[in-house]
């Protein structure tokens, strides 16, 4: 009887771990999702911004960091739909680099 005790007891533990790490997870994931978005938002910003209130030089250099920007989506390949890690690194690469290219603005 005191085997089954210390199995059943055992069991409960990992079964509170397992859901611990569950909702670790789940918390880390939406954490992860938050900070990329939140660069992502950034250049929507600036996107928003009137062109017709900046200057001609403004106008150029922005429009060359525009088509940089737009290189760095034509390499982006992800598969979103089998949630890989590689593919949320590339996510979050091509976000900072947009970050970083309109910061610059």
């Amino acid at each position: 009887m005191a085997l089954n005790d210390a199995y059943l007891g055992s069991r409960n533990d990992l079964a509170n771990d397992i859901a611990m790490l569950r909702s670790t997870l789940k918390e880390a994931v939406q954490a992860y999702a938050l900070r990329v978005d939140g660069m992502i938002t950034e250049a929507v910003n600036l996107l928003a911004e009137d062109p017709l209130a900046l200057g001609l030089t403004d106008l150029q250099h922005r429009h060359a960091s525009m088509l940089k920007a737009r290189k760095l989506f034509a390499r982006l390949k992800v598969k979103a739909h089998r949630g890989r890690r590689k593919d949320l690194r590339a996510i979050e690469d091509v976000a900072g680099r947009l970050r970083d290219l309109v910061a610059e603005w």
